[in-house]
């Protein structure tokens, strides 16, 4: 899809940067909406549905992970495509617990102030393909209950249907995927992250995984009463986290 099919929510309380950003996107090709808080960012998303959203964080009243957190209950409760759309932060706290603590609050992206616009542009570009990918196979599937994880694009589906992942969990899965139903380490599933994530903050990671797994089997249902689907992440004592593969056979694209 080429970028002026895209719409992009900029949030920031900063005038300057805002208008800067909207400009260069909108040169760039970008449909471009802005927001000056957190309160009218929320009340637009109610009204009107988007590509991606690029939010700060520290903002007065309502603060960028307080939008999160209220994204992240909206979700919860609806299977609603625009609050499914990727999220990149734009801070300028640059420690390592801001950017846990911005990655834990269901952001796919972050990127600390002061920032080259080619590498927001590229990061924008990434997530927007991440999302926009269909669910085709490759030959390099795996079957994970009653869903199918592409381990080549990176795509979660059922029956055609494309389930949303942030980046965090699309990178949790892969590993997980990786180790054939084996365990992985708390200190392995960090490494393969590739972020310096606590125990504490992969176990919070993984939960929101384990959700977003079971609620993707039970979404397309044909029966409100289906029984209820197993945990597809096991907790394995002393040794980590275990991915329950159905199929461990690449299954083939017709599959």
């Amino acid at each position: 899809m080429t970028p002026d099919k895209h719409k992009l929510l900029i949030v920031d309380d900063d005038h300057k940067l805002r208008t800067l950003l909207g400009q260069f996107l909108t040169e760039k090709g970008y449909h471009v909406t802005l927001c000056e808080d957190g309160t009218h960012a929320l009340e637009t998303l109610e009204r009107d549905s988007f590509s991606l959203m690029i939010l700060d964080v520290m903002m007065p009243g309502l603060s960028g992970l307080d939008v999160m957190q209220c994204l992240q209950h909206t979700r919860s409760q609806q299977q609603n495509r625009s609050l499914q759309m990727p999220v990149l932060m734009l801070t300028a706290l640059d420690d390592v617990e801001d950017r846990i603590k911005g990655l834990s609050s269901g952001a796919d992206d972050y990127l600390p102030k002061p920032f080259d616009t080619r590498e927001l542009l590229l990061r924008i570009e990434k997530q927007l393909n991440r999302t926009m990918a269909g669910p085709k196979t490759t030959g390099n599937s795996i079957q994970i209950g009653t869903l199918i994880f592409d381990l080549q694009t990176k795509v979660l589906s059922r029956e055609q249907h494309v389930i949303p992942l942030t980046t965090t969990e699309e990178t949790l899965l892969s590993v997980l995927a990786a180790a054939g139903g084996a365990p992985v380490s708390r200190d392995d599933l960090a490494a393969g992250a590739g972020y310096a994530l606590s125990p504490r903050t992969i176990d919070v990671q993984i939960n929101r995984l384990r959700r977003t797994l079971d609620t993707g089997q039970k979404e397309n249902d044909a029966s409100q009463h289906a029984d209820p689907s197993p945990t597809l992440i096991k907790t394995v004592r002393h040794k980590g986290y275990a991915l329950l593969i159905t199929s461990e056979t690449p299954l083939s694209p017709n599959s």
